[in-house]
């Protein structure tokens, strides 16, 4: 049976996905009523089993009292939340599949009610005469109902627990293989695709520069052009403009997976007000109110995350322009683990049916008319992040405005101080 279960794991998408699949075979190899499969803090259970909450405390309890194995056939007896588990879990059969996780695969066996016979009371006393013991005047049959209790396991089915776990801890060890095999095998082709996006986007950007200069040289040297000509010519530089500044951004997107981190405290207060002075030619003429609150020390690369406030604050700018008067409202929090800051407006806003669009290379949520952009802001502010161990989300309404937040890991010595 065993040798039945494991030909459909290896071929299953994971092996908790397997054993769910053939709950028949997971079940009678242990000849239980219940299992559940604990890895990651994920649950996975076929047949009669205590709820997903109580199954994850009694991982718990296992993983921090040091059991790597156990098999009992009265829960209640060695654990207190075991009286709450008897009807289903009387008899818990438990291996553990990870050294340094609380995951474990766990059978269960629900309460039997025994009667127990005996050959009268065994709590009443024996009866002496005449200086010698006497056998009980009475044999009716006494009754002890035992409860919180199943029926036990037998030391063959212990023994087929550990052979089938060390048969899993097999199958998770082979599939790591291939994944780090595959892993390796992606960042050689990523390595690849980043030197090619390198080479492109940095060859790219003469041409194009090019173009431009000598759209501008013509314009200048041929006064007699007329008006449609000119617009051709405008038209030409404009368009070489923004395929340049889309090359730029490939090329900075493909210099990230290069670029070492060199961490520091970063003053994010004053890298926001030499951002908005060197926003200023985007905002001239509009009706903007700043409303900037006290924002906490990070930490980081600092060039990288101007880089990122840099984007979030342009496309703010970008889709507040309907509006008058824009507001955009920064601030920050911190608290033991990590730093967060939130960068919020009344623009046009999105709709969260596309959240998970916002943040890939390319992917756009209005049309390029209505709105300029390469479509790579959010992508490498992403990027950025991801390299910092941290993590970026965006929130959005239609006509409301938008709110993307972004959180950096904090470390233990970085005191808390806001700016």
């Amino acid at each position: 049976m065993e040798t039945s279960l494991l030909s459909k794991l290896s071929v299953a998408t994971s092996f908790q996905r397997g054993l769910v699949n053939n709950p028949h075979e997971w079940l009678r190899l242990v000849d239980a009523e219940g299992a559940a499969v604990v890895v990651q803090g994920g649950i996975l259970t076929t047949g009669q089993t205590p709820s997903e909450r109580q199954i994850r405390d009694l991982a718990t309890w296992l993983f921090e009292a040091g059991h790597d194995v156990l098999e009992t056939n009265s829960l209640a007896s060695i654990w207190s939340g075991g009286e709450f588990l008897s009807e289903k879990a009387s008899g818990v059969l438990a291996v553990s599949i990870s050294q340094i996780r609380g995951d474990y695969i766990i059978w269960f066996r629900p309460e039997v009610v025994k009667t127990v016979a005996w050959g009268g009371d065994p709590n009443k006393p024996m009866e002496s005469g005449a200086g010698r013991l006497h056998p009980r005047k009475s044999f009716d049959l006494w009754k002890q109902l035992v409860r919180q209790q199943s029926k036990p396991w037998t030391s063959a089915e212990v023994e087929s627990a550990l052979g089938f776990r060390a048969s899993i801890q097999t199958l998770v060890l082979k599939a790591a293989e291939e994944r780090a095999e595959l892993t390796d095998r992606l960042e050689a082709a990523n390595k690849e695709l980043e030197s090619f996006s390198y080479s492109i986007s940095h060859d790219l950007r003469a041409p194009f520069r090019h173009i431009v200069g000598f759209a501008e040289l013509l314009s200048d040297k041929e006064k007699g052009l007329d008006q449609k000509s000119r617009h051709y010519i405008e038209t030409i530089r404009g368009a070489a403009i923004s395929a340049g500044r889309l090359v730029d951004d490939l090329l900075h997107f493909s210099q990230l997976g290069r670029s070492q981190l060199l961490k520091s405290n970063v003053d994010v207060a004053k890298i926001v007000n030499e951002l908005r002075h060197s926003l200023r030619t985007e905002t001239e003429g509009r009706n903007i109110e700043w409303q900037v609150g006290a924002l906490p020390i990070g930490y980081g690369d600092p060039a990288m995350l101007r880089q990122v406030l840099q984007n979030l604050l342009h496309n703010a700018i970008k889709y507040t322009a309907p509006r008058d008067p824009a507001i955009i409202t920064i601030s920050g929090h911190e608290d033991a683990n990590s730093t967060t800051y939130i960068v919020a407006d009344n623009g046009v806003g999105f709709e969260m049916k596309y959240v998970d669009k916002l943040f890939g290379v390319f992917q756009r949520l209005h049309r390029a008319e209505e709105f300029e952009g390469t479509g790579i802001g959010l992508a490498l502010a992403k990027r950025i992040l991801d390299r910092h161990g941290g993590s970026i989300s965006a929130e959005g309404k239609v006509g409301a405005g938008a709110s993307l937040t972004f959180t950096l890991p904090r470390p233990k010595d970085l005191k808390k101080r806001s700016s």
